[in-house]
């Protein structure tokens, strides 16, 4: 390839190049009035609310009453959920009437029936040995 071919290579890749830049004026278009007009009636999309999951409630599991202490207590065995980049992990509770850790309440223990109402969370649970 010379000097001349390459020249006209560069020459009408700059003439290309500046001819299919259009500069567009809207006032100037002419299929603007059927924008305008809104022949096949479209409508923006709407938009869908947003639903936040509830998040997962730990899993409680009733292990034991005890009364060895003159009051009563409650033995749980916690499996909280997966945090974001954790595992999940299981923890366990000795609680009497009243007391809470973190999101879990003990309110009631019969130990005659063997049954635990507890608060988790918000939610009000019943837990049978």
């Amino acid at each position: 390839m010379n000097w001349k071919s390459g020249f006209l290579i560069v020459f009408f890749a700059g003439v290309l190049s500046q001819a299919t830049h259009a500069v567009v004026n809207p006032a100037r278009n002419p299929f603007q009035p059927i924008v305008t007009r809104n022949v096949f009636r479209l409508q923006p999309i709407p938009q869908q609310p947003v639903v936040k999951p509830r998040p997962a409630l730990p899993a409680i599991r009733l292990i034991g009453i005890t009364t060895i202490l003159g009051d009563k207590r409650a033995i749980l065995r916690v499996r909280l959920p997966a945090n974001y980049g954790e595992t999940m992990r299981e923890q366990s509770l000795i609680l009497i009437e009243g007391n809470s850790e973190g999101a879990i309440t003990v309110m009631e223990i019969d130990e005659i029936a063997g049954t635990v109402r507890l608060n988790n969370s918000g939610t009000m649970m019943l837990l049978n040995l």
